[in-house]
């Protein structure tokens, strides 16, 4: 597992943005309209991005990890 600070500040802000509108953070006291179609969009782009880069760095991840499961070869000199 690799979670790195971008990835907390990416799911953090992401999280606190959609919350607005999911009845957290007191939005009907906010009376906050509903994101227009293309910002969902956006958001939407962003997050499939998102999940590319973590789908690659999660190959490189596993592939060096195969790498450490290998038994230790015996120093023979």
């Amino acid at each position: 597992v690799s979670v790195s600070d971008e990835d907390y500040k990416t799911i953090f802000w992401a999280m606190k943005g959609a919350s607005e509108y999911s009845g957290h953070d007191f939005a009907k006291e906010k009376n906050i309209s509903l994101p227009e179609p293309e910002k969902i969009n956006h958001d939407v782009r962003n997050l499939e991005q998102y999940f590319q880069q973590i789908k690659q760095r999660t190959g490189k991840l596993e592939e060096k990890r195969r790498g450490l499961e290998k038994p230790p070869k015996a120093n023979t000199a």
